[in-house]
Formats: structure tokens, sequence, C-alpha cells
């Protein structure tokens, strides 16, 4: 069974389409714990600013049980020093709640556009997948950005 939503949101110059997808697997996967996050990465994983890339996320529920849980998306710009990059936007947090079927693995994707006069070096992403308070897992990906 596949399930498909899509959002988009625009903070400041900055495109963020998520798009998740939940696949069912019958065979039992052998994980500890029963929820994790078992890929995060950038595709393109280096881009000059004014490109676009998108974060692919998969979450596997290894467990016989439904999982409720939310994947919240937390991204910031990095510059060669402190502070946020000139040019560069804040970006708010995103939390995509749902429920994992049981052995099923939820595909998730996020496109981020580098804003043209944005001077950070680097994109750092991570994903947080927790249940009510508890963090099951969390992982970070770097986005290498170029400047024109």
């Amino acid at each position: 069974m596949r399930l498909m939503a899509s959002m988009v949101v625009a903070a400041l110059g900055l495109m963020a389409a998520p798009a998740t997808t939940a696949v069912a697997d019958p065979v039992p996967p052998a994980c500890t714990p029963p929820v994790q996050i078992t890929d995060l990465a950038f595709d393109p994983p280096e881009v000059t600013a004014g490109d676009a890339t998108t974060a692919t996320l998969v979450v596997q529920n290894c467990s016989p049980d439904p999982e409720p849980v939310t994947a919240t998306w937390l991204g910031r710009f990095i510059g060669p020093a402190s502070g946020i990059p000139a040019g560069c936007p804040v970006i708010d947090p995103l939390p995509q709640q749902t429920t994992l079927a049981p052995y099923s693995e939820l595909h998730s994707a996020l496109t981020y556009t580098v804003p043209r006069d944005c001077r950070a070096l680097t994109l750092v992403v991570i994903v947080r997948v927790q249940q009510d308070a508890t963090i099951l897992d969390q992982q970070a990906a770097e986005l290498r950005i170029s400047q024109p």
C-alpha cells in the first residue's frame, strides 16, 4: 500500500517541498530500535547558490505494531563566520506526522532551493524522529554550497 502527501513551504526564498510515501514490507526486518532512520542524503550533494537539491529520508518500522511518529526536519545555513550568513533565510522546523504500518518504511523528500544571494558554504539538515517527547532517532546530512 502506498500513501503520498505533498506540501510546499516557502520561507524567504527557500523552497521546501516534502513528498512522503509509506511502503509496507511483509518480511520483518532485523533492526533495533523499533523505529530508525536508515538513510538521509542530499541529491545532488553539492549545489551552486541559486540551485536546488533534494534531501531524501528513509525511516523504518521494525516492529509488528503500528508506530505513530513525527519526523521533524531542521535546517541551518552555515558560513565562514558565526551566525546566519548574509542573504540566507532562517529555516523553520517542519514536522511530518504519520503512523508507520508494521514492518514498513517511510520515504520522504524535501527540496531546498539555496537563494542566489545566500553566502553559506553548507546547509545542514537534521531529521529527528520521535514519539511524543521521546526521540527515537536523529540523523544529519550536509549540502555543500559553492558560490558563483
